[in-house]
């Protein structure tokens, strides 16, 4: 049994000086296919290396809360390409060979390219918004998967950043002064409304007036 790491969502592309992605997966006990989730990941760098017919995968990241749309997009990733080439072995063995027994496959292969490609499309939206909190922090993950301490502690600093600008902290405030501000600073308030309103509903419209202010630079 060994693991690894699959299950990729909210995938933020590289930029800049820093061309490594930015997504969440979720390390597996495996064996063939993922087995036994115990750990999803920020993944903030990634590396593979090939070494004769063997490969080395190389990540670092942040820990957060297990992720179950990536632990569901991992078992379905994996299972069903495996699918396409295992189903009529395992339904038909032993029988004659007949066009019939690869309809199974068929249907896997649609359902892989599926689960591969669907959930990207959807959250396309998404992205561009953690993209944005990417450029103010570094790390583009939705706030409410992190640990809470780090979230706290990242919500602590956003808001000294918010004093360092001389802008206000309360979400009221804020929003009275939003027109007037220019693009940096309308990024700054998303990020930090985006981390308090994980625990404080209040800051949830500042948010999403912050977003609709950035308008095509959000993107």
């Amino acid at each position: 049994m060994f693991t690894m790491l699959i299950g990729e969502v909210d995938a933020v592309p590289g930029g800049g000086g820093d061309l490594q992605s930015r997504k969440i997966s979720t390390r597996f006990f495996s064996f063939i296919g993922p087995l036994i989730p115990f750990e999803s990941m920020c993944v903030t760098y990634e590396h593979f290396e090939q070494h004769g017919r063997s490969s080395t995968h190389s990540y670092s990241g942040e820990k957060v809360k297990l992720n179950w749309l990536s632990i569901v997009l991992g078992y379905l990733r994996v299972w069903l390409s495996i699918g396409v080439f295992a189903l009529p072995f395992v339904l038909y063995w032993g029988k004659s060979v007949e066009g019939y027994m690869f309809v199974p496959s068929g249907y896997s292969l649609v359902g892989a390219v599926g689960v591969m490609v669907v959930p990207g499309l959807l959250s396309r939206g998404r992205r561009k918004r953690l993209a944005v909190l990417r450029r103010v922090m570094g790390l583009g993950c939705d706030p409410k998967f992190r640990y809470e301490w780090r979230r706290e502690e990242a919500a602590g600093e956003l808001m000294t950043r918010l004093g360092e600008r001389q802008l206000p902290s309360s979400p009221e405030t804020l929003m009275d002064r939003l027109s007037s501000m220019d693009t940096e600073s309308v990024e700054l308030v998303f990020a930090t409304a985006w981390y308090q309103s994980v625990k404080e509903s209040k800051w949830t419209a500042l948010r999403e007036a912050a977003w609709a202010k950035l308008g095509p630079a959000g993107a």
